[in-house]
């Protein structure tokens, strides 16, 4: 029969799955959380705010075109045609 002895192997073993076991508990006690400020909700609010007015205005302009009425000033078509070709929204 062949009996060993501890060895350094034999410790660092266990050591090595407890530490795991302690590093696993550490970590699922940590969460995050975000939290949005009063500043970035009222940008927020803006931002809506001015997509309603763009629907409306979009809406005015096909209604205008269906009817034939809509004539755009050669200024805003300028306007337009330039931020077109610098790449800009417009």
């Amino acid at each position: 029969m062949n009996i060993k002895g501890v060895s350094q192997t034999n410790i660092n073993a266990y050591h090595n799955v407890s530490r795991k076991k302690i590093e696993n508990k550490q970590i699922e006690g940590v969460k995050d959380k975000v939290e949005i400020s009063e500043a970035a909700k009222t940008l927020q609010s803006y931002g809506i705010e001015e997509l309603k007015d763009n629907t409306k205005r979009i809406e005015e302009i096909k209604k205008q075109l269906t009817n034939g009425t809509y004539k755009p000033t050669a200024k805003a078509i300028s306007r337009a045609m330039y931020n077109v070709m610098k790449g800009k929204d417009f």
